[in-house]
């Protein structure tokens, strides 16, 4: 399947003169391509916004933090079952650029700038410009659905959508390449959240204590260049975190 796509020079220049109150048209011919065949729908795109600005106008009135912690947690979901992406296009940083850029710079802006529109605006990186698609705000929420999707489960987001630390997905799961094992993506959530109905991120090891999580990510790290994780059952996945964090700071 085909999509389209934005250098980071034509996405910057964009989101900058959006900002300054200019309404600035991306030219199609500064639009790329990546994929063959025919074009990605992209009414999927203008449907999941609609889904995501509904879900934030709804959100409760609480601190800037767990707001955020909450509107992810239902956005993930949003995000991967609506755009229903194909393999390729979910592998393209310029595709992801172009959906964070055309189709979603209202949420961008309200989920990393303050989540009110009146403060700071979100920083460069979160439209992923001059950066990896890991780093842009969209492609998160889609990672964080797709890999603790549990296709085995009636609900196959639940693990996605606990309550949990943005922090935690975007350092323990979806930037370093351990994170990309699916078993051990979803593991580390039942590990790491171990109420699948708190109302309150509740962390199991400490999130910021350098004896907490982080090092249970350095162990893993040294752990995957001699194992493969994707070949371990969920029990052993299981037995494994729990001996490699035996002796870590719980919160």
């Amino acid at each position: 399947m085909r999509g389209k796509t934005l250098t980071n020079e034509v996405a910057r220049l964009a989101v900058t003169e959006r900002r300054q109150g200019r309404a600035y048209k991306v030219l199609d011919s500064s639009v790329g391509n990546v994929g063959e065949g025919e074009f990605w729908d992209e009414s999927k795109a203008e449907r999941a916004a609609v889904k995501l600005r509904a879900l934030k106008s709804g959100l409760p009135e609480v601190g800037k933090i767990l707001k955020g912690n909450i509107f992810d947690k239902d956005a993930c979901r949003i995000v991967h079952e609506t755009l229903a992406l194909p393999p390729n296009l979910a592998a393209s940083e310029g595709f992801w650029r172009w959906l964070a850029v055309e189709k979603f710079g209202d949420i961008i802006e309200f989920r990393n700038g303050d989540l009110s529109g009146s403060g700071p605006p979100a920083h460069l990186a979160n439209y992923g410009i001059d950066t990896r698609a890991e780093y842009n705000r969209l492609a998160i929420l889609w990672f964080r659905a797709d890999m603790a999707y549990d296709g085995d489960s009636d609900d196959p987001y639940h693990l996605a959508a606990r309550l949990s630390s943005t922090d935690f997905w975007e350092s323990g799961v979806i930037r370093p390449r351990y994170g990309w094992c699916r078993n051990l993506a979803r593991e580390l959530v039942r590990f790491q959240y171990r109420d699948p109905y708190s109302s309150t991120v509740k962390n199991y090891l400490h999130l910021t204590n350098e004896n907490g999580i982080r090092e249970l990510y350095k162990r893993l790290r040294r752990l995957h260049s001699t194992v493969s994780f994707e070949y371990m059952s969920d029990e052993e996945i299981r037995d494994m975190l729990e001996e490699k964090s035996s002796d870590l700071r719980r919160s």
